[in-house]
C-alpha cells in the first residue's frame, strides 16, 4: 500500500473519530441539560405543592372558628387542596396517597362540622362539635393525616426538589 494511501486513511479515519467524538460529546451534554431542566421543573412543582399546603393550611382555621352556615358554605373544600392533589399525581407519585388522605380526612372534617353545626348557639363552629366523640375521631384522623403528609413532604424533599 502506498504512502499516500495510508495517508489518507489515517485523515479520514481522524476526521470519522473526531466527527464521532463530537456527537457524542454532544449527545452527553444534552442528556445532562435535560436531566437538570427536569430537575429545576421538579423543584419549582414541589415548592408551588408545598407552598399550596401551607396555604390550604388556613381553611382548617376558618372553618374551625365559622360561626354562621354563610361562613361555612363559603368554606368548601380549598381550590388549593385540590391542586395539592393535581401536583401530587402529576409529578410526585410517592406524595399521591398522603396527599389523597389528607384532603379525605379534611372532607371528612367539613362534614362533621356542618353535622354538628347549629347557628343559633353564635360560638365557633369547632366549640359546638368538639364535644361529640366522633368529631373527636375526625380531628385525630385530620391531625394525623397532615402529620403523615407533612413527614412525606419532608422524606421526599430529597428526591423530587434537587437541583
Amino acid at each position: 500500500m502506498s504512502q499516500e494511501i495510508q495517508i489518507a486513511i489515517i485523515a479520514a479515519s481522524s476526521a470519522i473519530a473526531g466527527s464521532v467524538i463530537s456527537q457524542i460529546i454532544t449527545g452527553l451534554l444534552s442528556w445532562i441539560d435535560k436531566k437538570h431542566q427536569k430537575q429545576v421543573l421538579l423543584r419549582q412543582k414541589y415548592e408551588e405543592m408545598a407552598l399550596l399546603y401551607a396555604d390550604s393550611l388556613e381553611w382548617f382555621l376558618n372553618t374551625a372558628s365559622s360561626t354562621s352556615y354563610g361562613q361555612l358554605s363559603s368554606l368548601a373544600l380549598p381550590v388549593k387542596l385540590k391542586q395539592v392533589q393535581i401536583l401530587c399525581s402529576i409529578y410526585f407519585p410517592k406524595l399521591h396517597d398522603p396527599a389523597v388522605q389528607y384532603a379525605n380526612a379534611c372532607n371528612s372534617y367539613y362534614q362533621s362540622i356542618l353535622v354538628n353545626f347549629n347557628p343559633a348557639l353564635n360560638i365557633p363552629a369547632s366549640f359546638q362539635a368538639e364535644t361529640r366523640e366522633e368529631h373527636k375521631n375526625v380531628v385525630k384522623n385530620i391531625t394525623a393525616a397532615r402529620q403523615s403528609f407533612d413527614k412525606a413532604i419532608i422524606d421526599f424533599a430529597k428526591y423530587y426538589a434537587k437541583a
